[in-house]
């Protein structure tokens, strides 16, 4: 198993690699997720360990991902089976409770190597012109190198939410919020193909560019309009998630508002800057139970993003969204890379009101006076 993996490494081959099958049924690690990334000119590995109700990410180093492959995978360890794709073959290796390991090859269609100079992505045609008018793709359908971590982090983006896209209304919209230059909005109608993705930007100029490459491209399922994220809570259609990467501020509460007013399948979003906790807690500093933490300026910022975003998760499941919070890879060259999950579920009322005791508990705790989005739904229930 190693020796192959090296190999596509050594190769710059590697595509992913898929451990899972669970030896105990009991354990909570279902898969672990392995994919090469660049990371500022760094070529790194990043894995997502799956287990039952939750995701965990980091990124490491090749030592570090064969040492953990070798930690869960393997007689008498947690998961035994690696799939191991690369861009010629996917290898299956079986590993039995004893005996020797099957190994199962086939040949698979190119696909994207790690390295930019040989990156020939698997397109339809649609995709491959998208692709090139968004600037990831030159003429010849390699990725441009000074892209390529633009197009890993796409499918990086992809691939992470997957698993809460599973079983939606193959005929509802999605809406991305303050989709920007629109590349995720691509991806998006790509993966979800049966289903018709709007992004909603405030800037016309981006809108116009956007709507044009959807005309160059042909792409059915796709559209771009002008609006800002409050024209949007009372949308009555027929209306399936809401994504906002990055929307700045208040708009991610805005995003997530829109979402559970249209009482949507899903909710999607990266925050970004959030100025409003920020400033709340600066002018009740001395009330708040842990001053002593928030006294330091970046430690003050950082529990700031920490509170905004948990009081954001919470109040998700108080109206009975299942919620889960991961690290994803740079986007953008950015830090702002936590990403809130939320799937509509049958969550008790029992659940959802603990949730809301929790908000309570930290706005005590940390002099915390308003959160725009618990204020939204604090109006809505007047």
């Amino acid at each position: 198993m190693f020796d192959i993996i090296k190999s596509a490494i050594k190769d710059k081959t590697l595509l992913k690699i898929t451990l899972s099958k669970k030896i105990n049924k009991n354990q909570s690690l279902r898969n672990l997720f392995i994919k090469p990334i660049l990371v500022s000119g760094r070529e790194l590995y990043n894995l997502v360990y799956r287990y039952q109700t939750k995701d965990i990410t980091k990124n490491v180093a090749e030592i570090d991902m064969l040492r953990e492959i070798g930690e869960v995978c393997g007689v008498g360890k947690m998961l035994r089976t690696c799939d191991i794709f690369t861009t010629t073959e996917h290898i299956q290796i079986l590993i039995p409770k004893n005996g020797e390991n099957k190994i199962i090859r086939k040949p698979v269609q190119e696909q994207a190597s790690l390295s930019p100079e040989t990156q020939t992505p698997a397109q339809n045609p649609a995709q491959s012109i998208y692709l090139q008018q968004l600037g990831l793709l030159d003429n010849s359908g390699k990725v441009i190198p000074s892209m390529s971590h633009k197009y890993k982090q796409i499918n990086q983006y992809i691939e992470l939410i997957k698993p809460t896209l599973k079983d939606i209304n193959p005929n509802a919209k999605i809406l991305d919020m303050g989709s920007g230059k629109g590349y995720l909005t691509f991806a998006l109608a790509s993966y979800l193909e049966h289903n018709q993705i709007i992004g909603v930007e405030s800037r016309q100029e981006l809108v116009d560019e956007c709507n044009r490459i959807v005309a160059v491209a042909k792409i059915d399922n796709l559209s771009f309009e002008s609006g800002l994220v409050e024209n949007y809570y009372n949308y009555n259609q027929d209306l399936a998630g809401i994504i906002a990467l990055h929307a700045c501020d208040i708009a991610t509460d805005q995003a997530i508002w829109t979402g559970i007013k249209n009482q949507v399948e899903f909710i999607i979003v990266a925050p970004c800057c959030q100025r409003q906790i920020r400033s709340n807690m600066q002018d009740n500093k001395e009330a708040g139970l842990f001053k002593s933490i928030t006294k330091y300026g970046i430690l003050f910022e950082r529990q700031a993003e920490i509170l905004t975003d948990t009081i954001r998760a919470l109040i998700l499941e108080s109206q009975g969204y299942k919620t889960n919070v991961i690290e994803f890879i740079d986007w953008e060259h950015t830090p702002k890379n936590t990403l809130i999950l939320a799937k509509k579920s049958n969550l008790t009322p029992e659940y959802r009101e603990a949730a809301l005791s929790k908000i309570q508990e930290l706005k005590t705790q940390f002099g915390i006076t308003e959160h725009y989005l618990d204020k939204l739904v604090e109006t809505a229930k007047v």
